[in-house]
């Protein structure tokens, strides 16, 4: 009796081909080739669908991304008359991918471009629907907002924008901008000024940096009664009033300044120092120390009471304003005091005050007044054509070989023949 013969795994295999056929090997070994193939084409897709769709429609045709990519890249070849393969290649991407926003916009796209408004609104509004996230079609609703003069609807979009696409500043602060001198947009906007988007601290520098006309911002903040709460708010106060002061509109200035936390109307009238011109919280608003090589001014605090002086120090052979404060003065005679704690002069060092009168014409001689030993107490007038006004310091080197070294320890004003008092 012949003994069977076990057959090993390999044996089984080679039976097997043999009782299927070759052919129905065949097909399923290019079924697995197909699916590998498939698998590596659909990586390359992955990867180079939104760089470059063509490479990755040449891997998979249907690719719906790559679609909708390549018929953006026609469409905005000729935006003012679309060719007609940007709504063939539309199609297609939904054909292969529903939810596509980008192919919904540019079909709408298209419909706008034959005066199918109808149609147009239906595609953006669904792309909308599908994805917040897409900017051509936001944008499109802004333009249709501001036609139909639906403020309302064209800053909420302009927000949803701003929200979800940052990179859309350089196109809509602009315009945002150039919307603040309406009423209505401001009222608006202050919505977000009371409750601030993300973009909102941006759009702000923005605007304070590059519109070229002031008052209606300078309004905006008014209405808003502040500016919002933010890390830089303070940093924009004080550039929006530097702004306001190069421009001559000192009115609107101190109006900016009382709208800044901690702002005291009575400092605007007062030349004492302030804990806050340590580091010119105030910027303009507040004293001013200028500082250079050559010559200079710091408010520090010094001794057991923490009192607050002014240290000034000015080399040989130089002359210069060192210090500045702001005021706005009503038309009087006033008293202008100056007590000097220290002071190190070579020959010719000295220290003076000069009033200007930055509204008036130029060419308007300004009062100066000499400090002299160590209480100086100066008169000066300020006259009716000189609402605002700039208290300067002057320091002077003299003529020897050790400059000037002095602390001034306090600094008073005054109505003329009155107590120093608030």
């Amino acid at each position: 009796m012949k003994r069977s013969k076990r057959q090993n795994p390999f044996t089984r295999v080679l039976l097997w081909m043999k009782g299927v056929g070759l052919i129905r090997i065949g097909v399923v070994m290019a079924i697995a080739g197909v699916g590998g193939y498939l698998s590596f084409a659909a990586a390359v897709a992955g990867v180079t669908r939104s760089r470059n769709p063509a490479a990755a429609l040449q891997f998979v045709p249907f690719e719906g991304v790559a679609l909708a990519k390549q018929a953006d890249l026609f469409f905005l070849t000729s935006p003012e008359d679309p060719p007609a393969i940007v709504a063939q290649l539309a199609r297609r991407s939904l054909r292969s991918q529903a939810i596509n926003p980008r192919a919904l916009r540019l079909l709408g796209y298209t419909f706008a471009q034959n005066d199918r408004t109808a149609e147009a609104r239906t595609f953006i509004e669904l792309a909308v629907q599908q994805s917040r996230r897409e900017p051509g079609a936001q944008l499109w609703l802004v333009q249709q907002a501001a036609v139909g003069s639906d403020l309302t609807m064209a800053i909420g979009h302009i927000d949803i924008l701003l929200r979800t696409r940052p990179s859309s500043e350089t196109v809509l602060f602009p315009i945002l901008v150039s919307g603040l001198p309406d009423p209505q947009f401001r009222s608006l906007l202050r919505q977000y000024m009371n409750k601030p988007p993300p973009w909102l601290a941006n759009f702000l520098s923005f605007a304070i940096t590059n519109t070229t006309d002031l008052p209606p911002l300078v309004r905006l903040f008014e209405e808003s009664r502040g500016f919002p709460n933010s890390d830089v708010a303070a940093g924009q106060a004080r550039q929006l009033m530097g702004r306001l002061h190069d421009a001559g509109q000192f009115a609107a200035l101190r109006r900016i300044y009382l709208l800044m936390p901690n702002a005291d109307a009575f400092r605007l009238r007062d030349a004492r120092f302030d804990k806050s011109d340590i580091n010119e919280d105030f910027g303009i608003a507040g004293w001013q120390a200028f500082d250079v090589a050559d010559a200079g001014a710091h408010i520090v605090v010094e001794g057991e009471h923490s009192d607050l002086q002014m240290q000034v120090y000015v080399n040989p052979s130089i002359t210069r304003q060192v210090a500045s404060k702001l005021l706005y003065l009503e038309p009087a005679r006033y008293t202008v005091t100056t007590t000097i704690s220290e002071a190190d002069a070579g020959v010719g060092g000295r220290m003076s005050w000069q009033l200007r009168c930055p509204t008036r014409e130029a060419g308007g001689r300004p009062w100066t007044g000499r400090i002299a030993g160590n209480t100086s107490r100066l008169l000066f007038t300020v006259p009716a054509d000189c609402p605002v006004q700039f208290l300067d310091l002057i320091a002077s080197g003299g003529d020897g070989q050790t400059g000037l070294d002095a602390t001034i320890a306090s600094v008073q004003l005054s109505p003329a023949g009155s107590a120093h008092s608030r």
